[in-house]
């Protein structure tokens, strides 16, 4: 659940509340359990690793992401995910697409606690850009998860269009409490 204004907080927590007693945690915190969630959901099994044939040359790599839905392009979608691209044609948290690891990696970042929505304030930081930026503990969740998949052509497909071509800049703690928007560090 993503919220954005506090009384959306309120609203939700309040449903919770009459069930169990809402407990704060860190945003450092939830990245761990959100990342804890990704492991429970390989063990089980709900998430199974495609192996591709790596030595596929580069045009049949790039032809075979254009094969899992060449349409999802024009949503902003990269094929075979749900979750990669400008934001997400998932109809609910376990809806992955046929490149279901990479998508994880996505939606893991897509649902990052802490960003500044586009064209939009959070943080006293104003994003005036066409991309939600989010932070970069986030970021660096992204490209580590999409790393260890570049045997698999949309990760790397992914990570060079996040990290390469678009380099959004990421929401950076400082000192005292306060944010800024940071360039990234790497590429992909």
């Amino acid at each position: 659940m993503d919220l954005d204004k506090p009384e959306q907080y309120s609203e939700v927590l309040g449903s919770f509340a009459k069930k169990a007693r809402p407990v704060g945690i860190t945003f450092l915190e939830m990245l761990t359990l959100m990342d804890q969630c990704k492991e429970l959901e390989e063990y089980t099994g709900n998430i199974k690793r495609d192996t591709r044939n790596s030595t596929a040359s580069p045009f049949e790599q790039a032809r075979g992401i254009l094969a899992n839905d060449p349409f999802s392009l024009f949503k902003g979608i990269i094929p075979g995910t749900k979750w990669c691209g400008t934001g997400d044609i998932a109809q609910n948290y376990y809806d992955l697409g046929s490149e279901p690891t990479v998508d994880v990696c996505c939606r893991t970042h897509d649902l990052c606690p802490v960003k500044v929505r586009a064209r939009s304030q959070k943080y006293n930081l104003s994003n005036n850009s066409i991309y939600t930026k989010s932070h970069c503990e986030c970021d660096e969740h992204l490209y580590k998860c999409l790393k260890s998949q570049t045997d698999i052509p949309i990760a790397n497909f992914m990570g060079n269009i996040y990290f390469n071509i678009a380099a959004l800049e990421c929401v950076d703690d400082e000192k005292e409490g306060n944010r800024s928007f940071r360039s990234p560090r790497r590429r992909f």
